[in-house]
């Protein structure tokens, strides 16, 4: 398999590359462009390993793989809350909870943090702001300023995220 952390790519059996180094942009627009065709034929493709140049502007190595599904990700880079004890299992818990009335797509995969797109949302927004307060306090600690801003951004960017910082 493509061995997926730390800053050493590794491909075997052809399941998959990783680009390392991309400017935060480029990788969007990779990922926007090619998420489709890639998707259905088993492949998921992703962001991790965010550092930044030397003018402090983010990159990313981008991963294309073959053969995993979302739920090993989230194991394989052990997406966790540390420092809040939310374990990698109540994590994922978490999540397929909330595909049972949310389709998303994850964009970012990485220790202590994931990303993801709101596709189709049959939720309460505020019940699912509140439920990624719980999981994840520094959305609003180190991120949004407000529950009312969390409720307003998932709303207006469609975009669901936690980052235990």
């Amino acid at each position: 398999g493509v061995r997926l952390v730390g800053s050493e790519m590794c491909i075997r059996d052809r399941r998959g590359v990783v680009y390392h180094g991309l400017p935060e942009k480029k990788a969007n627009h990779i990922l926007e462009t090619i998420r489709e065709k890639w998707k259905t034929k088993g492949y998921n493709q992703y962001k991790t390993n965010l550092s930044f140049d030397d003018n402090w502007n983010p990159v990313y190595d981008l991963a294309i793989v073959n053969g995993y599904s979302d739920y090993e990700l989230l194991k394989i880079y052990n997406v966790s809350g540390i420092n809040y004890d939310i374990t990698n299992e109540y994590v994922i818990d978490q999540i397929r909870a909330w595909r049972k009335n949310i389709d998303m797509h994850f964009v970012t995969f990485d220790h202590a943090r994931f990303e993801a797109k709101i596709d189709k949302l049959n939720y309460d927004t505020k019940i699912l702001a509140t439920e990624n307060y719980a999981l994840c306090p520094d959305v609003i600690d180190q991120g949004y300023n407000s529950m009312e801003e969390l409720i307003q951004g998932i709303s207006e960017s469609g975009y669901l995220w936690c980052w235990w910082d």
